[in-house]
């Protein structure tokens, strides 16, 4: 019984979760040159007609990588996507939960904990 009353109050607090309005997103700066990374990134909450960013500047000859997260309006993103920019900047949108993040989306791992959850209230 404890653990039913567990797993239903976890299957709960995911789904409020996930219905906000607002979309979470990635905020700050990362920097690496031979020698140096610089990192000061932590996550935000945005309105949810905002996009989460991600614009980044690799210099691949001097090992030098610059990113930089954020919230974007409708004036930095039309849509969910990438584009190369001229001046050699790469700009990302996209509208999931710290979807501006280069490691595997947390939407991912919340949809598989909550398969999981369900499967062993299920058993």
């Amino acid at each position: 019984m404890t653990h039913n009353l567990f797993y239903s109050a976890v299957l709960f607090t995911i789904l409020i979760i996930s219905i906000d309005g607002a979309i979470n997103c990635f905020y700050g700066i990362e920097e690496t040159a031979p020698g140096v990374h610089i990192s000061n990134i932590v996550k935000t909450s945005c309105p949810s007609d905002f996009f989460c960013f991600k614009q980044s500047k690799i210099d691949k000859k001097s090992k030098h990588y610059e990113y930089s997260y954020d919230c974007g309006t409708i004036q930095i993103c039309s849509q969910p996507t990438c584009v190369n920019e001229d001046d050699g900047f790469r700009t990302c949108c996209c509208t999931t939960d710290f979807c501006n993040s280069s490691d595997v989306p947390l939407s991912i791992f919340s949809s598989l904990l909550l398969f999981v959850l369900i499967f062993m209230n299920i058993h």
